[in-house]
């Protein structure tokens, strides 16, 4: 075996010991946990905003049955790592990096390819292709959403695969020309960079988040006498960083992406045609377009900054 060179990591970590596949174990348990509340989680933040129609719903159970394989493989090379760095005092750097890009590689670079084989999807009819290609280059695909999904994605971190989806609804009630300035929005996600700078910092978010509550498990381990006393105070801490390093900062940082893409497309498009855009994707999804959101601009800002220079 690849490991039977390292001193001690063989009667540690061998796959027919005991204790490896206690952790394998564990780490199928914990992915599995993961999976769930990631989708019970879902299903609640859209209902809490009303947003139901505005982004996608949780994944089909035969993709989350990929996605539990894939948390379960990485999950366990970590432990490898893990092991690893007590036999070769492998840097925080490079044991941190892989485990903080676990979930947002998955995010960013998976789930798009596993889109492409749902049944909820189909290419963009011909006529409506050739339109939007004048703006876009042909290696971008486009795909449709079935289900009923008021709004529109680019995906694809990786330089050799990018991916914009449109909600069914856009492509049966609105007309070309207003499909191709949500288009030009989603291709502007792209050409200035923006998914592979939101992978970066989904990762940086995590690792930061992970440095910060190592050094705050050690001062309340020095400073607690009661395991649940312990545990209770590194849970709010956890939460509270939590909402800092993945929700707040990265928020403010999406709205200004947003309105990046909303002047950039208003360039391709005109600017008229992109305000009307606006205006009817507002009423297509009964106002909910217009109300944004922490990480979008609501109706009136995006009108006002499509006419500033940026």
């Amino acid at each position: 075996m690849v490991f039977t060179n390292f001193p001690g990591l063989k009667k540690n970590i061998m796959p027919f010991d005991k204790k490896y596949w206690k952790m394998l174990l564990l780490v199928a348990l914990i992915s599995t946990f993961v999976i769930f509340l990631r989708h019970v989680g879902i299903v609640i933040f859209n209902r809490l905003n009303k947003r139901d129609d505005l982004d996608f719903p949780p994944s089909p159970l035969w993709t989350s049955a990929l996605e539990w394989l894939y948390l379960v493989i990485f999950f366990s090379g970590i432990l490898l790592l893990v092991e690893l760095a007590k036999f070769q005092h492998t840097p925080l750097l490079v044991l941190g990096i892989p485990l903080a890009a676990i979930v947002p590689t998955f995010q960013y670079t998976i789930r798009p390819l596993l889109l492409m084989l749902q049944r909820e999807v189909e290419p963009l009819t011909a006529p409506l292709t050739l339109e939007v290609q004048r703006i876009i280059p042909k290696k971008i695909k486009i795909l449709v959403y079935r289900g009923k999904l008021f709004n529109a994605y680019a995906m694809g971190a990786m330089p050799f695969f990018k991916l914009i989806v449109l909600g069914r609804p856009l492509v049966e009630k609105l007309p070309t020309p207003y499909i191709s300035a949500i288009v030009a929005h989603e291709f502007a996600h792209i050409r200035l960079k923006h998914i592979p700078f939101l992978y970066g910092m989904s990762v940086l978010s995590i690792y930061v988040w992970a440095l910060i509550m190592r050094q705050i498990y050690a001062i309340i381990d020095a400073t607690t006498r009661s395991f649940v006393e312990g545990a209770l105070i590194a849970a709010l801490a956890g939460g509270l960083l939590g909402v800092i390093c993945y929700a707040i900062i990265p928020g403010i940082i999406i709205h200004q992406l947003e309105i990046a893409a909303d002047r950039f497309a208003a360039k391709v498009v005109g600017q008229e045609i992109y305000k009307q855009t606006m205006h009817s994707l507002d009423l297509l999804s009964n106002g909910k377009f217009g109300k944004g959101s922490l990480t979008h601009p609501d109706l009136s800002e995006r009108l006002q900054k499509i006419q500033t220079k940026g």
